[in-house]
């Protein structure tokens, strides 16, 4: 009788468990706030990777051609980053 007991228990526990998933799959507001993360990560990683990349490429060229000119190019693509990412 309680392993009948505990069955009945257990299959309740898992309808329960299946409804609320179902409505919390089901609430377009939430899908939409997902979504929208999503994207926004998305987005973000290509700008911080690009941002990353350019700053790389500017320390190369700096590192290479040790100049003025280059180390201006370098010092500000540094200062667009940290107010980029201080905003973030």
């Amino acid at each position: 009788m309680a392993l009948v007991e505990c069955s009945r228990t257990n299959w309740v526990l898992a309808l329960l468990v299946l409804v609320v998933a179902t409505v919390r799959a089901s609430d377009p507001e939430l899908e939409r706030s997902e979504l929208d993360a999503q994207r926004y990560l998305a987005e973000l990683e290509t700008e911080i990777l690009t941002r990353n990349n350019n700053a790389t490429e500017l320390s190369w060229a700096y590192e290479s051609n040790i100049s003025e000119e280059t180390l201006k190019q370098r010092n500000d693509a540094a200062s667009r980053n940290a107010n980029f990412f201080k905003v973030r």
